[in-house]
């Protein structure tokens, strides 16, 4: 490849990079030019470090507090109970399909 040619195609690439420059800080997009996101600065990583390392800390603290706890115990439901609470399901249910056909 010759010089000027190297040069040109420099040439090319800088113009193409401009264009992308100019569409971001316009807000708009180069169509069928592909933008790749900026890399995250050292801050931002060290940020997002301790914050993960505080949530894993605190679900660590969640889950051993849960634990801990014992389970609730079961309600258990008389036979007499089920059975009013039955007749209720029925009558009202009854009451519905009444009113249905009185329609």
């Amino acid at each position: 490849m010759s010089i000027q040619a190297a040069a040109n195609e420099l040439t090319k690439e800088i113009e193409r990079l401009t264009k992308i420059r100019d569409s971001l800080l316009v807000g708009g997009s180069t169509p069928g030019v592909p933008v790749a996101p900026a890399p995250a600065s050292p801050a931002k990583k060290a940020a997002k470090k301790a914050t993960a390392k505080k949530g894993a800390k605190k679900a660590a603290k969640k889950t051993a507090t849960v634990t801990a706890v014992a389970p609730a115990k079961r309600r258990v439901m008389s036979e007499a109970t089920k059975k009013k609470i039955s007749d209720g399901h029925k009558r009202r249910a009854a009451a519905a399909k009444k009113a249905a056909q009185e329609k």
